[in-house]
């Protein structure tokens, strides 16, 4: 009977370790997408209560992240932000380095990514500010932005307007001119 009563205590505590190794882990996934969103949300400089609702929501429906407290979510979001908004190198600095803890765990970084977009496209708009954000925490998480449709987009180079361009600018370039040259540098005209 000594034996069993060891065995279910070893088991039992097995079970109970599992458990907070599984907290902690899910404690990094939730403290990683907060501060994505929060990353994402102060892309603009400017977080919006469309934005706080998304995140909450998110919080509220996942099965995994439902179980903390939607006041612990609301105050660890509201903990960067103020980081953010005492010095926005220092918020992302933060943020990233809390966005790193899941680099190890490929689904949750995934989901980190995803939860992130989602929340920048809560107003209907996925601004460049905002991509870029996400760009950033793919970075952080060693993820390829082509599978979340984040490519960088091509420059774009207006044309110069021709009535405030310099003259120089406007005209066609000058033929070259042999004159004076060594035959061997001379361009066939």
């Amino acid at each position: 009977m000594g034996l069993n009563c060891a065995r279910d205590w070893t088991r039992s505590r097995i079970e109970s370790i599992k458990n907070k190794v599984k907290q902690n882990q899910h404690q990094f996934f939730m403290e990683a997408v907060v501060a994505g969103c929060a990353t994402v949300a102060f892309a603009d400089n400017l977080v919006r209560d469309d934005e706080i609702s998304k995140i909450m929501e998110f919080f509220r429906l996942n099965d995994i992240l439902s179980v903390f407290d939607a006041g612990t979510v609301l105050e660890t979001f509201e903990t960067y932000i103020e980081q953010f908004l005492f010095d926005a190198h220092i918020g992302r600095d933060t943020a990233f380095k809390a966005i790193r803890k899941v680099r190890s765990f490929p689904d949750e970084a995934r989901m980190v990514v995803l939860v992130c977009g989602a929340v920048a496209e809560s107003d209907d708009e996925y601004l460049e500010d905002e991509k870029k954000a996400v760009r950033q925490i793919c970075q952080h998480l060693g993820l390829d932005v082509t599978e979340f449709n984040l490519h960088t987009p091509a420059p774009h180079n207006p044309p110069i307007p021709t009535d405030f361009a310099p003259e120089w600018m406007c005209q066609p370039p000058a033929k070259p001119s042999n004159k004076g040259m060594p035959a061997w540098m001379q361009t066939p005209q």
